[in-house]
């Protein structure tokens, strides 16, 4: 003879999978529930046509015309040719 106890962790867990939704797909499911509140309203707020124009207060105005260039400057004259130095003298090692 089989016997049954209705305590037992085995009927637990039968419970569970018979009503369909155990504690992993519950989680998956709250998360995304969240991400789409939390998203919802930035997804609404962009427009295709608001993100290329400018507020309505903004009134377009004409291009301008293109300035001429300006004439190139003389080049300036070269420098004298420096000095030569001497060599420097050697230094004494660096107490510790």
């Amino acid at each position: 003879m089989h016997r049954v106890d209705s305590g037992s962790r085995a009927s637990g867990t039968e419970n569970r999978k018979n009503s369909g939704l155990d504690r992993r797909a519950a989680l998956r499911r709250l998360g995304l529930g969240a991400s789409v509140v939390y998203g919802a309203p930035v997804l609404l707020s962009l427009k295709g046509t608001s993100a290329a124009s400018a507020p309505p207060w903004v009134k377009p105005t004409k291009p301008t015309k293109p300035t001429k260039p300006t004439k190139p400057t003389k080049p300036s004259k070269s420098s004298k040719p420096s000095k030569s130095s001497k060599p420097s003298k050697s230094s004494e090692p660096s107490r510790p």
